[in-house]
């Protein structure tokens, strides 16, 4: 199996990285390196990275987003394989090797995606808990935590809009679909995804707005290619 770089960006993430990092070396051998980019934390973040086998930890000294940390990480991977990883979740046992085999089953698909869980982190605070309405059981995973790819796919798609603040991810896919990317739904569970406080300290409001300019922005793509009425 070819050897895969593990991606991961990290905020001020000091009280979930360590879980993440342990269940990226969980996966076992084919995982070559773990590339964190530690995006102008104040806490030990990068100490902590450090301290795991098979990482190199880089530093943004003014925190540029989440686009710009999944970026600097791809442009230091050593590849072929990527697979990405938030630094406040956590890879189910056995997801990456489901997902290589079934690349080597797909030889012409470049976009292998497992399934998600969501959970609610056990430090929220109760009513962030009141507030959640979290879906039971496990769903599609169309996330970067639940994505094995080719790191020649960026190079072909492009990386990430740091436009975007929310939405970079969909923005990203988007773009890779247009572009005729093929993807295959790996039938394992991949990512467990937390919730907490920091990770919905953003409003709704302002999600919509980045979703709404991103739908706007696929349409122009698809009008100037001439895929879509003006």
């Amino acid at each position: 199996m070819m050897p895969v770089s593990v991606l991961i960006p990290v905020k001020n993430g000091a009280a979930y990285l360590p879980e993440a990092l342990e269940s990226v070396l969980a996966q076992g051998s084919m995982v070559n390196e773990i590339v964190v980019v530690d995006d102008g934390s104040s806490d030990d973040s990068g100490a902590i990275a450090r301290r795991f086998a098979k990482v190199r930890c880089l530093r943004l000294d003014h925190s540029s987003g989440i686009s710009a940390a999944r970026n600097l990480a791809l442009a230091q991977a050593e590849g072929p394989l990527v697979a990405f990883l938030d630094a406040d979740d956590r890879w189910i046992s056995g997801w990456l090797r489901a997902a290589m085999r079934a690349l080597e089953e797909h030889v012409g698909s470049e976009l292998f995606f497992g399934q998600m869980r969501q959970f609610i982190s056990p430090d929220a605070p109760i009513e962030l808990c009141q507030r959640l309405r979290v879906p039971p059981g496990w769903e599609t995973g169309y996330v970067p935590s639940a994505l094995l790819t080719r790191l020649s796919t960026f190079a072909r798609v492009g990386g990430f809009d740091s436009r975007w603040r929310r939405g970079e991810f969909i923005d990203w896919l988007l773009r890779a679909r247009e572009m005729g990317c093929q993807e295959v739904m790996v039938g394992v569970h991949a990512v467990e995804r937390r919730l907490h406080l920091h990770n919905h300290g953003r409003t709704q409001q302002e999600a919509a707005v980045d979703y709404a300019r991103i739908v706007l922005a696929q349409r122009r793509r698809q009008q100037q290619s001439g895929g879509g009425s003006p």
